[in-house]
């Protein structure tokens, strides 16, 4: 590289010149590395926003130099247009959003968000204005190689040496990484690796070579530790693609030995021998499965949202909500069947269902335009030889490209995605492949005047953008302080926290979380003893206004999911034993509307049965668990309160006789199997109950309720060694549980294992294990 040609440039611009591309370098050195343990989520939050706070302030620079010099350059091509179309596409279809709310999230970690691929638009304008070199390019991916070996020197002490770089914030396994995706962890090197192991083969300086040699080396012990099958395909793809590239630089001299042919017959060898990676894996306990939707289940999400609105989608980051809207019924009986998936099988994919056929065709238009000065650099230059710094750019965009169409992205990916289309942008433009716009400020000329007039307004807006993402995450680190404050049992404190949560920031889930609050102080209200029944009733008063309000709030904020109705509907549930007028009616209507939102989710039909049960209409709860068990037939919770049900009839024997005759034909279903040991743990029959169980953690080790009662069943029969071992089980699947860690510590202390704990759970109305 030539670095006289750089400290020349540098030294040439003005202050804020050189403040803004130092922000940008800085943005490549910490995006990776920056976590914080001050927000509920350490990882995502505090990398969007230094990234948010990186690039306004870099944007500003900008703005405030060009002040200075008087005149703006623009670049004069497709991409650049491509690159603003995506925001005004995201925009519309974020208007007609089903859930404006979190569509124009100006946190969210969805990088299809509305503001999320804004600041994606302008890093890659900022990147093109400042990185307008070959030099300045080099030297933002030195950045960006140092925060990879810091990624992985970090990742090394804590899986080999136990050590944590990072105090305060807690990586519970040896896959948990900076990047919070393993997957992501692994295409994050997969890249560095190629970008490595190319510029080992093109530059000159030994130094530099062994440099990135040994950061190959690094990035592939990463691949190699991740064992991830679509990773280790891709990387070979563009490891071929590289070796293509660099042998026709010299036709007539190819070398077998070169790095990029090793670094092929390495990747060949852990792709066809699965035992030498599982080895690898096995020995540094990275084994991790990361799921995602499958592409005929995403298809199928992304035909029924278009068949509603084909132009615009349902909304930028809205994926969530068509996943419970449309997700196919068989997906129900897999242990997924509540996670809610805020992506499809892939990037692009997301993008269609959000955004539509409108905001498909501008992602694409972006892939095309690149596509299009990429080959057309590549056919104009001839026989020159490329600056390598262009190749490696052009690398980096098609490989993230690339998994943007098989994989899921995560918003640090994405960003460095369009980082590199600016630098791409910028050095096309240097080579002479695109034109440029150049306008002088500050002249009388109608456009001069204008681009003056534009460029202050910019200004502006960059410092309320300031004053907005500041806003936003200060929300975000009150709520975390709030959620931490809760889960130690500090509720005045939470409240308090979670008041100035709200006060910065109206989100839905902050609002859940005051209802979740209040909703135990309701409990605990009702516990105390030392409070008169006019005390006890003003307080419950003012408890049960302030959970219903939060609730309704929520509602109001984002109609859109399910949790908010679930939320409000748990609140006048609450108070049903009470006879309050109307509680059941806004209950089941708030459990029917949830439905309505998520009909694939048999939960709203339980809640709705919960609702029956206190009011004592047994018929109409038992319809509402038959119509939940249509949507998951393995639905444990309503097995759990069908047998209560038809032990209050007085139906337990013929119940028993129908779920023996089901378990008959169906001796591989758990919901069946369940119900049977259930109903005959009712029954006091328990050598039949534990036949039944037993045979349901055979299918399914991880079932913690019926382990739960194999374990009780166990200690009821003297067994207290089996049954600490299926409550030590149970613990693991469900680490921090305090019920069945006081059931274990009842049994190592040679007592009963439900002694002080009430009521029972064959006399709940929920299974003990949330599951």
């Amino acid at each position: 590289m030539d670095e006289s040609a750089l400290a020349k440039s540098f030294f040439n611009a003005s202050f804020w010149d050189k403040a803004g591309l130092w922000a940008l370098y800085l943005l490549g050195l910490f995006l990776p590395l920056w976590v914080l343990p001050i927000t509920s989520n350490p990882l995502y939050t505090n990398k969007i926003a230094l990234s948010y706070f990186l690039i306004i302030f870099s944007f500003l620079c900008w703005l405030i130099g060009r002040i200075n010099s008087g005149s703006v350059v623009l670049p004069k091509n497709y991409l650049a247009l491509a690159l603003v179309l995506m925001p005004v596409v995201w925009a519309v279809s974020g208007v007609f959003s089903v859930s404006p709310h979190v569509s124009f999230f100006e946190l969210s970690e969805d990088p299809s968000g509305f503001f999320a691929v804004i600041m994606f638009v302008l890093a890659a304008y900022i990147a093109y204005f400042y990185l307008n070199s070959s030099e300045k390019v080099f030297l933002w991916f030195s950045f960006f190689f140092t925060s990879a070996f810091l990624v992985f020197v970090f990742q090394f002490l804590r899986v080999f040496l136990g050590f944590n770089v990072f105090a305060g914030i807690n990586f519970p396994s040896a896959v948990s990484n900076l990047f919070g995706s393993w997957t992501e962890f692994a295409v994050f090197f997969s890249l560095t690796g190629l970008l490595a192991v190319f510029l080992f083969e093109t530059l000159s300086e030994t130094r530099l070579r062994w440099i990135f040699l040994s950061l190959y080396a690094l990035s592939f012990a990463v691949l190699a530790s991740a064992g991830n099958n679509l990773v280790w395909r891709m990387s070979l793809v563009f490891l071929l693609i590289t070796a293509a590239y660099l042998f026709s630089l010299k036709p007539r001299h190819i070398n077998i030995f070169r790095a990029v042919f090793l670094a092929i017959l390495l990747t060949l060898l852990f792709m066809q021998v699965p035992a030498l990676s599982s080895a690898v894996v096995s020995y540094l306990g990275t084994g991790s499965i990361e799921v995602r939707p499958s592409w005929p289940s995403s298809w199928a999400v992304v035909q029924k949202t278009l068949e509603g609105n084909p132009v615009l989608g349902s909304g930028p980051a809205t994926f969530v909500y068509d996943w419970m809207r449309f997700k196919p019924l068989a997906v129900n009986e897999s242990v997924f069947w509540a996670t809610r998936f805020s992506s499809g099988v892939s990037f692009a994919v997301s993008v269609l269902a959000t955004t539509g056929v409108m905001g498909f065709f501008a992602f694409l238009f972006v892939i095309i335009s690149f596509l299009y000065y990429a080959a057309a650099s590549l056919i104009r230059s001839g026989q020159n030889k490329f600056n390598p710094v262009f190749i490696m750019v052009l690398m980096g965009v098609c490989v993230l490209l690339a998994y943007s169409f098989v994989g899921n992205m995560g918003f640090v990916l994405t960003l460095f995605l369009f980082l590199f289309l600016g630098m791409f942008m910028a050095l096309v433009s240097e080579y002479g492949f695109s034109g440029e716009y150049k306008v002088a400020l500050f002249q009388s000329s109608g456009s001069g005047f204008i681009s003056a007039l534009v460029i202050i307004f910019l200004i502006m807006v960059s410092f309320s953008g300031f004053y907005i993402f500041g806003q936003k995450y200060a929300g975000a680190y009150f709520f975390g302080k709030a959620s931490a404050l809760s889960a130690s049992g500090d509720v005045p404190g939470a409240r308090l926290a979670l008041e100035r949560a709200v006060s910065f920031d109206r989100r839905d889930y902050y609002l859940r979380l005051v209802t979740e609050i209040n909703l135990g102080q309701m409990a605990e209200l009702l516990n105390r003893g030392d409070l008169t029944s006019e005390d006890l009733r003003g307080s419950f008063q003012d408890v049960l206004s302030q959970s219903i309000q939060s609730a309704q709030n929520a509602v109001s904020l984002n109609p859109a999911d399910s949790l908010n109705f679930m939320s409000l509907g748990r609140v006048y549930e609450s108070v049903i034993p009470f006879k309050i007028a109307g509680a059941s009616d806004f209950a089941s209507a708030s459990y029917i509307e949830a439905g309505v939102k998520n009909p694939t989710s048999p939960e709203p039909f339980l809640a709705r049965a919960r609702v029956a049960l206190a009011l004592n209409q047994l018929d109409e709860a038992r319809n509402m668990l038959e119509e939940s068990l249509k949507i998951k037939n393995s639905y444990t919770p309503a097995y759990f309160l069908l047998a209560q049900i038809e032990d209050a009839q007085g139906n337990t024997v013929n119940a028993i006789r129908q779920a023996e005759a089901a378990a008959v034909l169906g001796p591989n279903d758990l919901g069946a199997l369940f119900q049977l040991g259930f109903l005959y743990y009712r029954s006091d029959r328990l050598n039949d109950s534990k036949i039944i169980f037993e045979r349901a953690v055979s299918i399914s080790p991880n079932y913690s309720n019926a382990r739960y009662f194999l374990g009780l069943i166990y200690d009821r029969l003297g067994d207290k060694e089996s049954a600490s071992g299926q409550f030590e089980q149970i613990l693991a699947f469900n680490p921090g549980n305090k019920e069945v860690q006081k059931i274990l510590d009842n049994l190592r202390a040679g007592k009963k294992a439900l002694t002080g704990i009430t009521p029972p759970p064959e006399e709940r109305r929920e299974p003990p294990i949330k599951e």
